[in-house]
């Protein structure tokens, strides 16, 4: 399976910045899938633009955030 380094997409919604990307997984039937994974990053307000809302959680993206039980990386 290819793994993926991607950035995902930071967007406002509800007044709070969120971070989406998706996440190779493999069920445990054998069959991969990627989720797509959606991750609160703060109030608008904490952060002065986009750019400044991506910087920590690309970090923590590598990591695995939210996972479904059932599933495990790739």
């Amino acid at each position: 399976m290819i793994r993926r380094y991607q950035r995902g997409s930071v967007r406002k919604k509800n007044g709070n910045y969120v971070l989406r990307y998706r996440e190779d997984c493999i069920t445990p039937k054998g069959k991969a899938e990627r989720p797509q994974r959606t991750v609160i990053l703060g109030p608008v307000s904490a952060f002065r633009g986009k750019n400044e809302a991506r910087k920590p959680p690309i970090r923590s993206c590598k990591k695995s955030i939210g996972r479904p039980p059932g599933l495990k990386p790739a």
